[in-house]
Formats: C-alpha cells, sequence, structure tokens
C-alpha cells in the first residue's frame, strides 16, 4: 500500500470470461483495514471461478480493463479511514451509440455487495460488478470519480463527465452531496440533483420550511431514507452584485410551502452552488393538454398562491413561465423556483421630466392626460434621442406590455401578466402561444389579439407613440381571448394531433364558435359546471391582461375571484400574507434596449 493512501491494479480480462460484458467503469470505493481483509478471504474463496480467466498486477496509477485491444482506464482512490463502514460500489451498464458507441448510455449504481459472483482486487477487496458491452474495437477512456446516478436514472455520459468535472474543481462539494443527474440549464446557471450525504442544521430548517415527502417518511421510516436536493450552480459570468441579489431574495422568501427555500449557499473561489430542495413535479409539456377545467383550476390556485406571497415581500419575480413553476398533477402541489433575475419592487420613483427613468404612469395625479390638460402633439419620425433604458428581463412570450415599452417603474404587476399566460396557454392547449423573436415581433403579436387603438392608447401611458407600416394590423381591433382558443383547439382538432377523449373537447363543449358562452335551458348539470368554470376563468384572464398597469388586479385580488371559490370555502387567514415593512432598493437598469419608434412630446 502507498503512502499517499491510493492503490491502482491493473487486471487483464479474457475475452472468454468477459463474453457478456466489455468496458468497466470503476468508481474509488471508501473502506477501512478490517474490510481489506475480509475482501482478501473473499478472494481466496472465489478465484477459483476466474483463476483461469484474470490476470492481476499493480500498476502505479491506474486500474485497466483490456478486451479486445480497447482500453479503458479509470483512476481508483481510497479515501480517508473516517468514512462509513459501508463499502459501496457501481454497477456500470454502457451501449454503444453512434460510430464510435452504438446506444452508449452510462448508468452507474451505488449499492452494497452483491451476494452473486464478483470480481475482488486482491489488495484491497473493492468489488465491482460487470456489466456492459462493446460492439467494436474503438477506444473510449473516461474519468469518472464519485458519480453515483439514481437506480431508475440513464445519465448521459457527457453530463456524467460534466459532474465528474465539478466535483473535481469544487473543493469538498463531494464530502457533503452526491451529484445524480443535470435536471435544469439556464443563461445563469445549471441545476443539478443530488443526495445529502451527511446530515446539517440547515436541513432542519428546511424541514420547517418545506414538508418533503422524503422529510414525511424519514420521520415515519424506521431507516433513515435520502434526502435529496437541488444544487443550483451559478454560472461565474453572471456579476457578483446579481449573485448576492438572488441568494438575498431567497433567504428573505423563506418560510413558504410554495417557494423553494435556500438550505445552503457553498462557496469556492469563484464558485457559487445554492442548495435548494429537491421537489418532484412532471414537466409541463406532458400534461398542459390533459388538464381538465379543475386541474387548470388547481394549477392556477397554486400559481396565484406562489405569487401572493412573494409580491407581500414586495418582489418582482420577471421570470414566470411553465418551466420556472413546478407542478404535480397527481398531488396538485406547485413551487415556483428560479429568483436569479427576481428584484425588490422600487421606490424611488422619478417625478422630474428632465431626469432620466421619468415615465408618466407615475405622474402624482396618476393620469397622463385630463380634460383640462393639452393632448401630446405627436412624435417626430425620424427621433434621434437616445433609446430608453429599462430592465427587459424575462422570457419571450411571457412579457408584460410596459416591460416590451421599457417602462423604469416596473412593478410585481408584471408577473400578473405573465401568469395570465399560462392560462391562455392551458386553456386553448398551445404551448407557447405567443411565439416572438424579439420585442418588436412581441408587440405586433399584441396588437394583432388586443387592437391597434389599444396598444396606442397603452404606449401613450409610458409617454410613447407607437405607429405601425404593417397593413393587416392598421384596421385590427381587439379579439375575443374565447375566440382565440375556441380557433386554437379546432386547429389541432383537424390535425388530429388530440386523443378523442380529450379534455380540450370539454372547452369546445363549452363555447361556440366565436368564444361566447351561453347557458342554456336544455344544459344538464355537467354542461352547466362546465361553462360556469370556463366563464369564471375567462373573467381571471380578463384580470390579468389588462394593458394598463394600474388596472390589473393583484394575486391576491384574483384569488378572490369565483373562480376559486372552491378553495375559498372556509377560508382561513394566510399566515404567508402577513403585513411587513420593507426596504426596497432602485432598479438598475440593463444595458440592452429597444427602440420603440419614438417618444412622444
Amino acid at each position: 500500500m502507498e503512502s499517499d493512501g491510493k492503490e491502482n491494479v491493473n487486471v487483464r480480462v479474457h475475452q472468454g470470461a468477459l463474453r457478456e460484458s466489455a468496458e468497466l467503469i470503476s468508481l474509488y470505493e471508501r473502506g477501512r483495514k478490517h474490510e481489506l481483509e475480509q475482501a482478501e478471504k473473499r478472494r481466496h474463496e472465489e478465484s477459483s471461478l476466474e483463476k483461469s480467466d484474470i490476470i492481476q498486477k499493480e500498476n502505479e496509477n491506474q486500474f485497466t480493463v483490456l478486451k479486445d485491444l480497447n482500453t479503458y482506464e479509470v483512476p481508483l482512490e481510497k479515501t480517508s479511514k473516517n468514512n462509513d463502514d459501508t463499502n459501496p460500489f457501481i454497477d456500470a451498464e454502457r451501449e454503444r451509440s453512434n460510430d464510435v458507441v452504438n446506444n452508449l448510455n452510462l448508468k452507474l449504481k451505488l449499492r452494497s455487495p452483491p451476494k452473486k459472483s464478483h470480481l475482488s482486487t486482491p489488495s484491497t477487496g473493492r468489488t465491482i460488478m460487470i456489466n456492459t458491452s462493446i460492439s467494436n474495437t474503438a477506444s473510449v477512456r473516461t474519468n469518472l470519480t464519485n458519480i453515483t446516478p439514481s437506480d431508475d436514472t440513464d445519465v448521459p455520459i457527457e453530463i456524467l463527465e460534466e459532474m465528474n468535472k465539478i466535483q473535481e474543481t469544487f473543493q469538498g462539494l463531494d464530502q457533503k452531496y452526491r451529484l445524480i443527474d443535470k435536471i435544469g440549464e439556464g443563461t445563469f446557471s445549471t441545476v443539478y440533483k443530488a443526495e445529502a450525504l451527511m446530515d446539517d442544521a440547515n436541513y432542519l430548517i428546511g424541514e420547517k420550511i418545506y414538508s418533503s415527502p422524503e422529510i414525511k417518511r424519514r420521520k415515519k421510516a424506521k431507516t433513515k431514507p435520502k434526502i435529496y436536493v437541488a444544487l443550483k450552480r451559478i454560472y461565474v459570468t453572471s456579476s457578483p452584485q446579481r449573485i448576492f441579489n438572488e441568494l438575498n431574495l431567497l433567504y428573505m422568501l423563506s418560510g413558504s410551502k410554495r417557494v423553494a427555500p435556500l438550505l445552503e449557499a457553498l462557496r469556492f473561489q469563484d464558485q457559487i452552488i445554492a442548495v435548494l430542495p429537491y421537489y418532484h413535479h412532471a414537466d409541463f409539456r406532458e400534461f398542459f393538454r390533459d388538464l381538465p377545467i379543475q386541474g387548470i383550476k388547481h394549477y392556477m390556485y397554486e400559481l396565484f398562491q406562489s405569487l401572493k406571497f412573494v409580491h407581500s415581500k414586495r418582489i418582482i419575480h420577471r421570470d414566470i413561465k411553465p418551466t420556472n413553476f413546478l407542478y404535480d398533477p397527481f398531488t396538485k402541489r406547485g413551487v415556483l423556483v428560479d429568483f436569479g433575475l427576481a428584484e425588490q419592487e422600487s421606490i424611488s420613483i422619478v417625478y422630474d421630466k428632465a431626469q432620466a427613468g421619468y415615465c408618466p404612469c407615475i405622474h402624482p395625479s396618476n393620469k397622463i392626460i385630463t380634460k383640462h390638460e393639452d393632448p401630446l402633439k405627436g412624435y417626430p419620425k425620424n427621433d434621434d434621442r437616445p433609446g430608453r433604458r429599462a430592465n427587459r428581463a424575462g422570457t419571450r412570450g411571457f412579457r408584460a406590455p410596459e416591460v416590451l415599452f421599457k417602462c423604469p417603474y416596473q412593478r410585481v404587476d408584471i408577473d400578473v401578466w405573465s401568469a395570465g399566460v399560462i392560462l391562455l396557454t392551458l386553456l386553448s392547449r398551445r404551448f407557447p402561444f405567443f411565439n416572438s423573436r424579439d420585442d418588436t415581433d412581441a408587440l405586433v403579436e399584441l396588437t394583432s389579439i388586443f387592437g391597434l387603438k389599444e396598444l396606442q392608447e397603452a404606449a401613450l401611458i409610458h409617454g410613447l407613440g407607437l405607429d405601425t407600416n404593417l397593413m393587416t394590423l392598421t384596421n385590427v381591433k381587439k379579439h375575443s381571448l374565447g375566440g382565440l382558443i375556441h380557433s386554437a383547439i379546432k386547429v389541432e382538432d383537424e390535425k388530429n394531433t388530440l386523443p378523442k377523449d380529450s379534455v380540450a373537447y370539454d372547452t369546445l363543449k363549452a363555447m361556440n364558435e366565436r368564444g361566447e358562452i351561453k347557458h342554456k335551458p336544455q344544459d344538464d348539470h355537467e354542461i352547466y359546471i362546465l361553462k360556469k368554470a370556463h366563464i369564471e376563468a375567462f373573467e381571471v384572464m380578463s384580470h390579468c391582461f389588462k394593458l394598463n398597469p394600474e388596472e390589473r388586479s393583484s394575486a391576491n385580488q384574483i384569488l378572490k375571484l369565483p373562480f376559486f371559490d372552491d378553495f375559498n370555502q372556509g377560508f382561513k387567514a394566510d399566515p404567508e400574507s402577513k403585513p411587513e415593512e420593507y426596504i426596497f432598493t432602485k432598479n438598475i437598469a440593463e444595458d440592452d434596449e429597444i427602440f420603440l419608434i419614438g417618444q412622444a412630446h
């Protein structure tokens, strides 16, 4: 045994002994001296089964399996003596894909030693189960250490290598968490599923905040179950202010079961990892077309409850969309995540027209034009003034009009608009509903739905003029949202993309071709309830889709609408909505900007 605690063995495996096997991926394992002695005895007992096929010898730095002239080299490292008594190992499965490896998939499993026949190295007692296959003579070399995906997950080799690199570069991470899989990726961060390897006071705090199914079972079960967390690795390209802002807001939002709390924050050099609870949820694309109206009601109730809590802290999420609201249609519970773009609502309002950051929408009288004021005369066609700068963070298709108009004074109302877009998506069974490439296209989409005159009035609220040279938009009037929903479902029906028993047909039953819903005397009770629910859902949309943010309802007000009466019966005061005093910070303008034809004089 070497002084540095590392042991490496070369094993040449004859082809006959591994006819059903091929590629061996090894993981360094933890053990103590008595484990090595027990493994040595076990090796002698089973050596007769493998003696003719296995040649064992020591090599300085690597454990190598050779078959059909293919070499797979993986370093094995022995850890300290203070590790657990368990002796885990990796069951690695791979199938070749493409030209080099056909159907390449690596599946590593952490288990206790099996009772079946296995291979044991003589000096370490490391037990390795082999279950791999090779279809050609291409050489593949990997360097995988403490990466062990869950038993029910096939993780691509690229993700395994990525997770391995993180554990190598982030000192101490592998002692606290075992990376399992990558579950999300965005512009500023990547999220991984991981298992917590030790109990910590932080997780006791997390249990009080979020009573997850794992934690509930942990309290009842005799054996302690695994605790899974989500590790959000924030890219170093993010500004320090952005990173601090996200972690600070997550800390402020602790205390709600509908908002992912911050359990821990890890830092090593310039790398930051935020530790959050892992939530079981379904992919929005897999269930959004199958939710009946009652399921849509549950989804929106959970979403607006999340917004109610966040907005009670005067925090704007800024990126409300289905992928940032983790919903389980079976438990009917949802959690709001990803506060990377969130910020506190600003009270640093500029009232002086001559100063930067002024917007007429914050006029003390709350009115732009009154009977006693002269209307705006117009704007120059060739305006050479610098464009307006404002925060435009968010996802295309979910941005509110004031964001597209670059209003410097943005409030929590922009999240309510985004929630309305999600409701429109659920009712129309079309995702994404808006599919604009940029802000100009987004304005065209809104104009085609809400009408040119209405958008021009909305632009005027922010001191802007809106003009277009698209002839198709010059005479566009406001469309019925019900008519749009009916048309969207009919298009899918004509394409035969809906199953015969799709709940989308319930929506068609509730309205006519113009999207109108009217009760008829001959309607039975089921149709009556169906129509009533859709009427109430459309009412929610109308409150969300107010072009003037002053007229848009808050999440708390929307929750009191008839659509959510089923949840409000026997209503008790929600401790999450307790009023508080807040400290606000001024918005930081983004560098990117959009030119909106011109500011009105």
